[in-house]
């Protein structure tokens, strides 16, 4: 239930971040909007990646390392 709840938030996320690009670039420049629409996004991932790991490790929880 959580998952798909993220999902849908990520997919508004989607639509409003492509928006905004849309909007700061004029919809003649989409490889640039394309490009800078997936740069913002990798750093929103980077960024959450960090704070979860963040808290994760707070809270005491192991990971296992992949051989």
């Amino acid at each position: 239930m959580t998952a798909a709840f993220a999902f849908v938030a990520g997919l508004a996320w989607n639509q409003a971040i492509q928006h905004a690009v849309t909007e700061l670039l004029g919809p003649d420049n989409s490889l640039m909007g394309e490009f800078i629409y997936a740069i913002v996004i990798t750093i929103i991932a980077v960024i959450a990646v960090v704070i979860i790991g963040r808290a994760m490790g707070r809270l005491g929880v192991k990971f296992k390392r992949p051989l």
